[in-house]
């Protein structure tokens, strides 16, 4: 195996994202054992994850150069996860043409939007934050014994709730 056919069977996820949450999942993935590169826009800085296992890139994700620089060409996914709906779906346009058989993943606060997101570009997921957390609010008010709520089956508007309960049982000797 050459030098060039190594370095594509290394599976690398490219994560944009210029906030905690970005940072958070680079550093979630390399736990679990995953090679990162975190695309941040703006100067280059400091960004502690405290694991090899992730690179960086500064740079405006949507920039061809950028993404080729981060591994994009050869990369198996790249999430988008910026608080910036436009910004996500360009960096992830960007992306496929670069790559076609990359998994997209990205944040889109526009539930109608991701759902045409899904619908028409293969291979992808859109993520809505604000989705998990409506399911959680709304259901934590309706019953106080709710921790976590996700709507399932997706959109369809039906909460599944996670619950804190205290199993109550009862032996006798002749039900063991």
């Amino acid at each position: 195996m050459g030098v060039e056919e190594a370095a594509r069977s290394v599976d690398v996820i490219a994560v944009v994202g210029q906030d905690d949450l970005g940072a958070e999942v680079c550093r979630g993935l390399a736990r679990a054992g995953r090679r990162v590169c975190a695309i941040w826009s703006g100067e280059p800085r400091e960004i502690e994850f405290e694991n090899p296992l992730v690179s960086h890139q500064f740079g405006d994700a949507r920039r061809p150069a950028v993404l080729v620089r981060a591994g994009v060409p050869d990369a198996t996914t790249i999430l988008a996860i910026t608080a910036d709906d436009q910004l996500n779906l360009r960096v992830v346009l960007a992306a496929r043409d670069l790559n076609p058989g990359i998994r997209i993943v990205l944040r889109q606060f526009n539930r109608w939007l991701g759902r045409k997101i899904v619908t028409n570009l293969a291979n992808s997921e859109t993520v809505s934050p604000e989705t998990f957390s409506a399911a959680t609010f709304a259901a934590s008010c309706l019953n106080a014994a709710v921790y976590h709520a996700i709507e399932f089956p997706r959109y369809s508007e039906h909460l599944m709730t996670f619950c804190r309960a205290i199993a109550l049982t009862t032996f006798s000797e002749d039900n063991p």
